[in-house]
């Protein structure tokens, strides 16, 4: 009965369903439409410790000192110190919410994402904020200013200029929907 009570009261109002259903779609094309492109790059680096001795207790002891520090590193990625080395004044603060820093678990990476609505300048970016990670872990990471670093980062994975935005999805999501 209720099934049938539903059915009926549709096609009563059958109109008001189609006006509203219009409604909603032509509100999200006019949002997607309105709505700046964003591409995001991400480059890939590698923390690795310093194994001086060369033997296995001491290689397990650099694993595991890696693995901890990559998920302080992805922390420090967006801090100001950091993005600061790449951006000036209120640029700082727009490009640390368009940065996004994931420690890999179980492993000794880190990958790094940069939005931006430019696909060149988020490819240069993310290989900045490499570059620029790489040299603060380089001089953070040494016991005094004339002995090597206790833990190295290198990047593995240069970024790539993105083709596709990732928002707000091209025509193609809208052929594919319909």
């Amino acid at each position: 009965m209720e099934l049938l009570y539903y059915a009926r009261l549709m096609r009563r109002h059958w109109l008001l369903l189609l006006l509203s259903l219009l409604t909603g779609v032509g509100a999200a094309v006019l949002v997607t439409v309105d709505t700046a492109p964003r591409y995001v790059a991400g480059i890939t680096m590698l923390v690795s410790a310093d194994d001086r001795e060369g033997s296995l207790s001491t290689a397990l002891q650099a694993g595991a000192l890696s693995q901890q520090r990559v998920q302080s590193y992805a922390t420090l990625l967006t801090s100001r110190r950091v993005v600061g080395q790449i951006a000036q004044g209120e640029d700082v603060d727009a490009l640390q919410e368009d940065i996004t820093a994931t420690a890999i678990p179980s492993t000794s990476l880190l990958r790094v994402a940069v939005a931006d609505s430019d696909p060149k300048r988020a490819a240069q970016r993310a290989d900045a904020l490499g570059a620029a990670f790489t040299r603060l872990i380089d001089e953070i990471e040494r016991p005094s200013s004339k002995s090597p670093p206790t833990v190295r980062v290198a990047v593995i994975d240069k970024a790539e200029v993105p083709e596709e935005p990732v928002s707000p999805g091209s025509w193609s999501t809208w052929r594919s929907a319909g």
